[in-house]
């Protein structure tokens, strides 16, 4: 079976829309064999899904061969509303389903891109754009460690000083180390430092993602409301921060 997956927006996007590959796995691999392929704008995003060994092969849609392009998919799931035939090119496939072929898309489109609320969290959201749902599955992404975590320590990703102030007087965490988390443009790297810690303080969405993908305990700091509730995966804590402290 031949699923196609387009997904043209961030990093941090990318790398929660990968969970999907686990519900796909669930609903059609026992049919038969299952080959993931996947379009992405940027390249720092078709890391996500390269070295995933349920991932055929990745594309930047702008460099899609026409072979590719002229290929006939089981399914194709679009994530992203950037992404239109119209725009790109027209897409060979038995099923199509998100943003720009359903109803789903549509709906989802007011809670990830306007100011519409749900109840949905963003796992369940990509789920359901994919025709599927959503039992806890968590991201779709290898990672080896190069570094282990030191006992007690907290690594702290926050630009604001008084906000970093604000959140250790409030945590009031006894660790023997605390130590500012060096912003790492590599993937891999930025990885590497936050597996050095126990604990991570963030106020960045992708940062909590990547720190609840390595099973830490995390202290995220919502400056800005979101129309979704946060899954934390049982290993996490959101404080909601007065805008004083951000301003």
């Amino acid at each position: 079976m031949n699923i196609l997956l387009i997904h043209l927006g961030t990093q941090c996007e990318c790398f929660v829309a990968s969970s999907i590959i686990k519900g796909l796995k669930k609903k059609y691999n026992k049919e038969e064999l299952l080959n993931i392929y996947c379009f992405t704008l940027w390249k720092n995003c078709e890391h996500i899904f390269r070295y995933n060994k349920n991932v055929k092969k990745t594309y930047n849609i702008n460099k899609v061969p026409h072979e590719i392009q002229r290929m006939h998919f089981d399914l194709v799931v679009n994530l992203d509303p950037y992404f239109t035939e119209k725009e790109f090119f027209f897409i060979d496939a038995t099923d199509k389903k998100g943003f720009n072929f359903d109803e789903v898309g549509t709906r989802t489109h007011k809670y990830m891109y306007e100011d519409k609320k749900t109840r949905k969290n963003l796992f369940q959201m990509y789920f359901m754009l994919a025709g599927l749902k959503w039992h806890g599955e968590g991201y779709d992404f290898y990672y080896y460690p190069k570094s282990k975590a030191k006992k007690n320590t907290s690594g702290i990703s926050v630009v604001n000083n008084n906000l970093k102030h604000y959140i250790l007087g409030k945590l009031k965490l006894n660790l023997s180390e605390v130590h500012n988390l060096p912003h790492k443009k590599n993937l891999y790297n930025r990885i590497d430092e936050l597996n050095k810690c126990q604990n991570i303080i963030t106020d960045d969405f992708f940062t909590l993602n990547l720190a609840l993908f390595l099973r830490k305990n995390v202290y995220f700091l919502e400056t800005i409301p979101f129309n979704f509730p946060l899954e934390l995966f049982g290993i996490g804590k959101v404080f909601k921060i007065p805008k004083k402290f951000v301003q």
